[in-house]
């Protein structure tokens, strides 16, 4: 498993500790990352936004709302 995570790392361009910041927080990765990302795992780039998306959406949601708040 480590030789894969290695690997997906030196693919992207990225050090193993960078990826795994990114995996808890996938909105750092960037819009090329994602694209190869979806080469290297041979998935459509609209899924890995799907997943994405879902997993940042309660919190996009929440930031938002409290910078409506502090307009107000």
């Amino acid at each position: 498993m480590i030789i894969i995570f290695i690997s997906i790392t030196k693919l992207l361009g990225i050090n193993h500790e960078r990826y795994t910041v990114k995996l808890a927080n996938p909105d750092k990765f960037s819009v090329s990352e994602l694209l190869k990302m979806s080469y290297i795992f041979n998935v459509d780039p609209a899924l890995i936004l799907e997943v994405i998306q879902n997993e940042m959406e309660k919190t996009i949601t929440s930031k938002i709302e409290s910078q409506k708040n502090k307009l107000k």
